[in-house]
């Protein structure tokens, strides 16, 4: 992964109003919704910053939840699939998406939009 902190800055470099924290962090914003917002550090952990009440929490994504973040991110930043574990010869398909990784519009919290479970 040493090509990640140069790409975290490239990109973190490139995007505006970047949160004190993230800065602090070296993070980049890997995308958005209403209330939250997720980004990416060059060590490749991945923090969720939400709205609570009257101030912001910051919490470290692991395991699935961090998967299903860089499974979202992909589509702005393919690159990152390099993040992601590869798939154990001895997994199995997940059974709550039935390997799709995705169920309707969302990501597969079971799996983290991997498709798979080991």
């Amino acid at each position: 992964m040493d090509w990640l902190p140069d790409f975290v800055a490239q990109h973190a470099a490139s995007q505006s109003k970047l949160p004190r924290e993230a800065s602090a962090l070296g993070a980049m914003r890997l995308f958005g919704t209403i209330g939250s917002d997720v980004f990416l550090t060059p060590s490749g952990d991945v923090w969720a910053l939400a709205e609570v009440g009257d101030g912001e929490e910051w919490t470290p994504l692991t395991n699935v939840d961090r998967n299903a973040a860089i499974c979202v991110a992909l589509k702005r930043f393919p690159e990152l699939v390099l993040l992601l574990p590869r798939r154990p010869t001895d997994a199995s398909d997940c059974s709550t998406c039935q390997g799709a990784g995705r169920l309707r519009e969302m990501t597969c919290h079971t799996c983290g939009g991997l498709g798979w479970v080991a």
